[in-house]
């Protein structure tokens, strides 16, 4: 039988309860029998003392004081047999207890231990007091008994508390963790929408606002992820159906075989290419994969690399693509062809937004413990809901451009995953009248 997590806690809880209530009550038992023991003996020996007392002072002397018919303290004290020891000031024995002999000197020792009994102030005598416990005879254990009784009945009583608030605590514990079980179990079962009421801002609480989150991130992720496959397909659709139609037309000889027809069948091959590299990318710096080849080298190769490869492309459309690094850069640690591929995509982006007699701009300095690589255009600029999308994966500030013209919406994407695989930023900036202006900063130290 498979014992449940409430039943555990009940259980441990009764053991602790079970344990403290017994020791308590052991305790208060033995406490209050010694307690109670010592006073009736202290009472009891007082009432002889005082008897002892009160002979000596009616008759004058101890004559006659081993007889019972002088004692009024019933047969518990009884010379015939004697619990106790009374001894004249010389240390004769008046009285045998203490396996004495009567009329015989007592062993100096003896009166240590013994009570001297004053009359007017003068010692006319020692009493020793009977070696057994009067707190332990049947009257004292009598008189005990009912406090016994209740005290075992109220420990039964918190016994029987303990087992109803055990199990109220095993319940409230256990509660938001059952609630959590089945949240669990939905969420395994495909509903990402189900979420669990945070009781408390214990750890339980915690962990059902962790729970909550995750749920959230996953319903994300999954929209995100069904986003992507329809934005893939898409993507797919466009130069798939351009390489089908015209490949049917040219097997049908509705084409000729042309060159022109030929390099359009080529191209759009060339964008398939690129996007299944760009998907290849973004996948393995999503999974921590990417392999990082760093090397030591100067910002300033990366700039001025990216802008004589990018110098052609600026002058065929009319745009003026410029580079400036600051003196005395620091060398920083990085994957020159993965930065070099992030500057590609940043620039290719200014350039397919920037208008013809405009410029591009490259810039690299110091900034605080980084080096910040800058690439501004004069393109029209972006609105501020726009920038903050714009490093979305498949997105796109003009969605009426063609894909070919406006490429496949994973550039700028791929730039942040690169970055942040390096430890550095990146971040878009758009001022009022100005164009767009993408920062990098990777760190000194790499």
């Amino acid at each position: 039988m498979t014992q449940t997590l409430s039943f555990k806690i009940a259980l441990a809880f009764l053991i602790v309860s079970l344990a403290g209530i017994g020791l308590i009550a052991a305790m208060v038992a033995v406490l209050t029998t010694e307690t109670f023991g010592a006073y009736v003996d202290a009472e009891n020996k007082g009432e002889v003392a005082f008897e002892l007392e009160h002979y000596y002072t009616a008759h004058g002397s101890w004559e006659g004081v081993d007889q019972p018919v002088h004692w009024p303290i019933g047969p518990s004290v009884h010379p015939a047999q004697p619990e106790f020891a009374l001894l004249s000031t010389s240390g004769a024995v008046l009285i045998a207890g203490h396996n004495l002999i009567m009329g015989e000197a007592a062993d100096p020792a003896l009166l240590e231990h013994a009570v001297p009994i004053r009359v007017d102030g003068e010692v006319v005598g020692y009493f020793l007091p009977s070696e057994e416990d009067f707190g332990a005879r049947p009257p004292a254990a009598a008189f005990l008994q009912p406090f016994y009784q209740a005290l075992g009945m109220g420990a039964l009583a918190a016994f029987g508390a303990s087992l109803i608030l055990g199990i109220a605590a095993a319940e409230t514990i256990t509660r938001p963790v059952s609630e959590l079980t089945d949240a669990t179990q939905a969420v395994a079962a495909g509903d990402l929408e189900h979420r669990v009421r945070v009781h408390s801002r214990d750890e339980l609480g915690q962990l059902a606002e962790a729970f909550n989150r995750m749920a959230t991130d996953l319903l994300a992720s999954r929209s995100q992820r069904r986003q992507m496959t329809a934005d893939i397909a898409h993507e797919l659709r466009t130069p798939l159906s351009l390489i089908l139609g015209h490949g049917e037309a040219l097997s049908e000889g509705v084409l000729p075989a042309t060159p022109e027809t030929l390099h359009i069948i080529y191209d759009e091959a060339q964008r398939l290419n690129r996007l299944v590299e760009d998907l290849r990318v973004l996948s393995l710096t999503d999974a921590n994969e990417l392999h990082i080849s760093r090397e030591w080298m100067p910002p300033g190769d990366l700039v001025t690399r990216a802008e004589a490869a990018h110098r052609p492309n600026a002058l065929r459309q009319g745009i003026t693509i410029t580079a400036a690094v600051a003196p005395d850069l620091p060398v920083i640690c990085v994957d020159a062809h993965r930065m070099g591929q992030v500057l590609d995509n940043i620039i290719a982006n200014a350039l397919r937004y920037t208008p013809e007699g405009g410029t591009v701009t490259l810039n690299a300095a110091r900034d605080g413990d980084a080096v910040a690589i800058t690439v501004a255009d004069s393109g029209p600029g972006l609105k501020p809901e726009e920038v903050a999308r714009i490093f979305n994966r498949f997105y796109r500030t003009d969605q009426s451009r063609a894909r070919h013209t406006g490429g496949s919406g994973l550039g700028l994407t791929i730039a942040q995953s690169l970055v942040e695989a390096h430890g550095g930023t990146i971040r878009a900036q758009s001022p009022p009248g100005e164009g767009l202006r993408v920062t990098i900063r990777l760190p000194v130290g790499g």
